[in-house]
């Protein structure tokens, strides 16, 4: 992954800032001992190297800052950057004693995302592979990439570097990359160059030997004087420029060619899945609204059932309010009839006594009459 020209100034001017100390006399290295059973290892092939040399404990477990510390100055590393390393590791992903003092297992750097990282230039990825061991086809691939065929440069690390990023990509589903990553990636490379190799050279067979067999090579020795910040940043600084100035190489541009397809197979596969999702969204739709159709015509039918059974019993209703109005109207009726025939009865016979009241009158008048005469 490739980082700003700002990140790159960051960290050369912060190396120029810092300074070395004296150096440490080289020195033949002790036997080497490959990690056996229960011995504990890391990502780190310097690190192994030394447990495997006896120069750290060999278990390479419970290793104190003043082990850490001692076995980089070893190494030909200065006095700054041992003391860096050495506390930042156990600060990082060391553990307490029961006495207090800090001390950490080799495997603890395995600890994915502190110090170990993706896209490592010998190790899988975490969780695609085991990201503590070498990995054979990685460092044969490392050693492929030397420009010359003899020699391991900077610039070759740089196309590793950039061909690493990519074929993370390519097969880790959760990689991850971010600037710690970028910038502890660029100094494990700038240490390599310049701890094990000459003049920002490493021979092949040399790298070979360190990066399988995690061995220092017989004709190897430490730097004297050790290498220091200043070293490491000019190689970083290197590391950084030319990774973002270097054409690719046939292998990376076969890389990147194989990422896009595979990126272009995983939006069309995402786009095929929205589509069946969308399809099968609209079938649940459309079975959604069949039901809600049949429910409606149900529904409908219960309406219409329940209307005409309103209907009848309306239609029921108004046929017994009719009986009863005209049963009422006949009952009305028979009693007007019948007090209309007992008020004629009444007027006929008051009628009837009036005419003989009349009648009497009459006569008694007429009597009178003729009693005058």
């Amino acid at each position: 992954m490739l980082v700003s020209l700002k990140s790159l100034v960051t960290i050369v001017t912060v190396s120029l800032a810092l300074s070395t100390t004296a150096p440490v006399t080289a020195a033949a290295h002790p036997p080497y001992n490959p990690a056996g059973k229960g011995d504990s290892r890391s990502p780190c092939p310097l690190l192994n190297t030394l447990a495997n040399h006896n120069i750290y404990r060999h278990s390479g477990r419970d290793l104190t800052y003043d082990e850490i510390y001692s076995g980089l100055r070893k190494a030909g590393v200065d006095h700054a950057v041992s003391n860096r390393l050495a506390s930042g590791a156990l600060k990082l992903v060391g553990h307490d004693d029961p006495t207090g003092e800090r001390k950490l297992h080799l495997a603890d750097l395995g600890k994915h995302g502190v110090i170990e990282h993706d896209a490592s230039l010998t190790r899988s990825d975490f969780g695609v592979g085991d990201s503590d061991k070498v990995n054979e086809t990685l460092v044969n691939q490392l050693l492929a990439t030397s420009s010359s065929g003899t020699h391991l440069t900077i610039r070759d690390l740089a196309h590793l570097r950039r061909l690493r990023y990519t074929q993370s990509r390519l097969t880790n589903p959760s990689f991850t990359f971010g600037p710690w990553a970028t910038f502890l990636a660029s100094g494990e490379s700038a240490l390599l160059i310049e701890i094990m190799g000459n003049d920002g050279q490493l021979p092949l067979d040399q790298a070979k030997e360190f990066l399988l067999k995690e061995k220092f090579p017989d004709s190897w020795t430490p730097h004297d004087p050790p290498k220091g910040r200043w070293d490491l940043a000019k190689r970083a600084a290197e590391l950084r420029w030319a990774m973002l100035t270097e054409a690719e190489s046939p292998v990376e541009v076969k890389a990147k060619e194989a990422l896009r397809t595979k990126q272009a197979a995983e939006v069309k596969g995402k786009v095929e899945e929205v589509r069946k999702e969308a399809k099968g969204k609209g079938e649940e739709v459309k079975v959604k609204v069949e039901e809600v159709k049949e429910k409606a015509k149900v529904k409908g039918e219960e309406v219409k059932g329940k209307v005409e059974e309103v209907t009848e019993k309306a239609k029921a209703k108004g046929d017994e309010v009719k009986q009863k109005v005209e049963k009422e109207t006949a009952k009305k009726e028979a009693e007007v009839k019948q007090k209309v025939k007992a008020a004629e009865k009444e007027v006929k016979e008051k009628v009837k006594a009036a005419g003989e009241d009349v009648k009497d009158k009459v006569k008694a008048v007429e009597k009178e009459a003729r009693d005058e005469l």
